[in-house]
């Protein structure tokens, strides 16, 4: 009787220990699955001469890294390479992205899709890569054709659910793409001007007040 009570036992703890195991493996797979999202999107971002900064539940803040921090003999390390394990990806989320030049275009912007707790936004096509030492909005600023990110790259932008600071400069995005903007849930402060893009004052003025009188921004 005590042999038979013993098996049950062993059987009924083999199957808490499967399902347990199991449902580990799921949750490993989902994180292990969004740090490696997020370390594709940081690595074209910081080869594209951007920046990106990473919270931290700490005194310290938050740490900014630029291109060298993640660079090995001028190439941008690989999300499986062994160093990549240690960085920052596997233990926080990026909540900052500065762009700045020829790096901020719709194409870099696209992989901002895969870092959805990003709570500052600076597109700056007019703005040269801030110097070493300097915060991530640093560096000169350039005046020239608009180009840099278009209503397509605004269209992207407007996903992400954190994003609460957007400044953009230079770039040739018209009122069509900050009307994808308009009803967005947490953004708050905006820097946006007719004189660095394609958008009207109207427009600006009409986004301004819309994201000034949403319901969850009082």
């Amino acid at each position: 009787m005590a042999k038979r009570s013993f098996r049950r036992l062993f059987q009924f703890g083999l199957a808490t220990l499967f399902v347990a195991l199991t449902i580990f493996g799921v949750l490993f797979g989902i994180w292990t699955n969004r740090v490696k999202r997020q370390q594709r999107a940081v690595a074209a971002i910081l080869a594209a001469g951007g920046r990106v900064t990473y919270a931290q539940a700490t005194l310290m803040g938050s740490r900014v890294y630029r291109g060298k921090a993640r660079m090995e003999r001028g190439k941008a390390l690989e999300p499986n390479h062994p160093r990549s394990w240690f960085t920052g990806d596997w233990w926080y989320s990026v909540t900052g992205v500065a762009l700045h030049g020829d790096g901020c275009n719709d194409r870099t912007v696209a992989y901002l899709k895969d870092l959805p707790e990003v709570r500052s936004l600076a597109l700056w096509a007019w703005a040269t890569l801030p110097p070493e030492g300097d915060g991530p909005l640093g560096g000169k600023s350039t005046r020239g054709p608009l180009a840099g990110v278009t209503d397509e790259g605004l269209k992207v932008v407007s996903t992400l659910p954190c994003l609460e600071s957007l400044s953009t400069l230079g770039n040739s995005f018209t009122d069509d793409g900050l009307r994808h903007l308009r009803h967005h849930p947490n953004l708050k402060r905006i820097q946006i001007t007719p004189d660095d893009s394609n958008a009207t004052l109207a427009g600006i003025e009409l986004l301004e007040r819309t994201l000034s009188t949403a319901p969850n921004k009082h």
